[in-house]
């Protein structure tokens, strides 16, 4: 469309004629002048002309509202309820004292004379503390991933990890690692040395329980110090205690009580009652591992075939 020549016959030609008379000699060759620059001759005021050429420096884009428009961050959901709730009994109240934190501890176990305590890491390594002096006595390193089972027979602490691998290690000397051995998929879960110190129990991740296959997460073990039995601990499917007989492993007993997973067991000190801890928040203690009016003398412990030890599927 030629704008000016649209503006011309919208103002300009009109004045010509309504002004004739007054025009002089100069003025009408002025307007004829005029009249030749836009072509006054022609009938249209649109025309059509071709396509202009491309511009040689590329004219940017300007950005679409789209872009221009900055992203709202969606607004995060908070829960009004807590997560888990656990029960703090006889906790001090004292705005004083600070008794809560976050730490790496993946398990402890204290040695057989109580003098130290072997506390595992999420880092890989395990420490040894004096539990006399409150005194870091050295780091056990071996494990690749994390270390979550302990368990001491004599100056032998063994300790198994993440990485599948279970670590005999003698405290008592510089070159730590006397022993390992490979006998689960997954993450080992518990480590429990018989009472004569020959056999060691271990369970993990697999649902194995070397000696035995269990069917479910084998979470923890312990030995019968009075019978030659050995009881496991489950989680997914059944949540159950198991009892088996050795060497045989042969299933004596199961006990259903939990509805979550039986995370912890620990013997009492005359080792006929067992402390069971799930994550469905409870604590129970068991009957299970013998009578006291029936004792039998344990047999002396031997620490010399530690180093021999074979696993048993």
């Amino acid at each position: 469309m030629d704008f000016d020549y649209a503006h011309y016959m919208l103002s300009g030609g009109k004045v010509k004629k309504e002004h004739v008379g007054v025009n002089s000699a100069s003025k009408e060759a002025y307007t004829k002048q005029l009249a030749e620059i836009f072509n006054m001759n022609r009938s249209r005021i649109l025309a059509f002309k071709n396509k202009p050429p491309p511009s040689v420096e590329r004219v940017a884009e300007s950005p679409s509202p789209i872009q221009q428009s900055r992203t709202v961050k969606k607004r995060r959901y908070i829960s009004q309820s807590p997560e888990r709730t656990l029960d703090a009994p006889d906790i001090l109240d004292d705005f004083y004292l600070n008794l809560l934190d976050w730490g790496s501890i993946t398990g402890v176990s204290w040695s057989p004379d109580g003098r130290h305590l072997a506390v595992a890491l999420n880092n890989s390594h395990v420490q040894l503390w004096d539990s006399q002096s409150s005194r870091l006595l050295r780091t056990l390193r071996g494990h690749r991933l994390r270390v979550g089972s302990l368990d001491w027979n004599g100056h032998i602490l063994t300790t198994g990890g993440m990485d599948c691998m279970i670590i005999n290690n003698d405290v008592c000397v510089r070159s730590h690692v006397v022993g390992t051995y490979k006998g689960h998929n997954q993450e080992i879960c518990g480590l429990k040395w018989s009472a004569s110190g020959q056999q060691l129990a271990s369970g993990g991740n697999d649902n194995l329980s070397n000696m035995v296959a269990s069917g479910s997460q084998v979470c923890s073990l312990l030995w019968n110090r009075h019978e030659r039995e050995l009881l496991s601990s489950h989680g997914f499917t059944d949540n159950q205690l198991t009892g088996w007989k050795y060497p045989s492993m042969m299933k004596i007993s199961e006990l259903f009580c939990h509805t979550s997973r039986v995370l912890h067991m620990v013997q009492s000190p005359d080792g006929y009652t067992v402390a069971t801890a799930a994550a469905d928040e409870m604590l129970r203690l068991w009957n299970v591992l013998g009578n006291p009016e029936e004792a039998k003398p344990v047999p002396k412990r031997k620490l010399e075939p530690v180093f021999d030890l074979v696993q048993i599927r």
